[in-house]
């Protein structure tokens, strides 16, 4: 398999990529992460919350199998009327996504569609918000171009909630974080995936990701305010937040 590269990767190469693993990927997700990826899109979800969310417009990017709007949905936030807008490279993802959708009865408006993050089918300044999980270590390669599209869709004063997973700090959890990414994060992904197992593509894009501080400075070079990010089981994943 012709992976992308973890320090650049290419995005018709996540694109195949994430096509291949679409079937399993929510087992994966579940399994490797031992259940914290529900607790970080809850996490999200929480600060999401805080805010008057009737009538307004998300957009979820990356949303690949549509978990994080569905997590939204089933922790309540369907009853204010938002609209939900999820898009993603890979259409087999979007086709699992649509599958669960049809399990879902909301009052919220969910669309999802195939698109690239550097050119969302949207209008300039109609997003309230911007929500991601797990997206940004595979736009790296056009995170700039990224940045730029969110900065276009969002309202004035719209903001944004992008969570990803990171290298921890301190002295022995990084190890032990390294080591599982190198030994029991294959184990697993060759068990579910088989011959569409992604190597080290995933352990790697974790590791060269950077520091939540080296982010928060990315977001300040593109004009957003309010930057700050908080840490997530000892700093395993990090949610970035922003406004306009």
């Amino acid at each position: 398999m012709n992976l992308p590269s973890p320090t650049s990767p290419d995005p018709e190469k996540v694109k195949i990529l994430f096509d291949g693993l679409a079937e399993r990927y929510d087992s994966f997700n579940k399994i490797a992460s031992l259940g914290l990826d529900q607790l970080w899109r809850k996490s999200l979800i929480q600060l999401l919350n805080q805010f008057e969310l009737k009538d307004k417009k998300i957009l979820d990017l990356g949303t690949g199998t549509g978990d994080l709007i569905f997590d939204c949905l089933k922790n309540g936030l369907g009853k204010n009327h938002p609209a939900f807008l999820g898009i993603d490279l890979s259409q087999p993802m979007l086709n699992k996504a649509k599958k669960k959708l049809l399990l879902y009865e909301s009052e919220a408006c969910v669309q999802l569609l195939q698109a690239n993050g550097t050119r969302v089918p949207c209008a300039s300044n109609q997003i309230d918000f911007v929500i991601s999980a797990f997206l940004l270590r595979n736009v790296k390669k056009v995170l700039k171009e990224v940045l730029f599209e969110i900065k276009r869709i969002l309202k004035p004063e719209g903001k944004i909630f992008l969570l990803e997973l990171v290298a921890p700090e301190g002295i022995f959890l990084p190890i032990l974080h390294k080591i599982y990414l190198k030994t029991m994060l294959p184990l697993v992904g060759k068990t579910i995936f088989k011959n569409s197992w992604s190597k080290d593509y995933l352990s790697e894009t974790i590791l060269q990701f950077g520091k939540p501080e080296d982010f928060s400075k990315i977001l300040k070079e593109a004009n957003f305010k309010d930057v700050s990010y908080i840490s997530l089981t000892k700093g395993m994943a990090v949610i970035h937040t922003a406004s306009y």
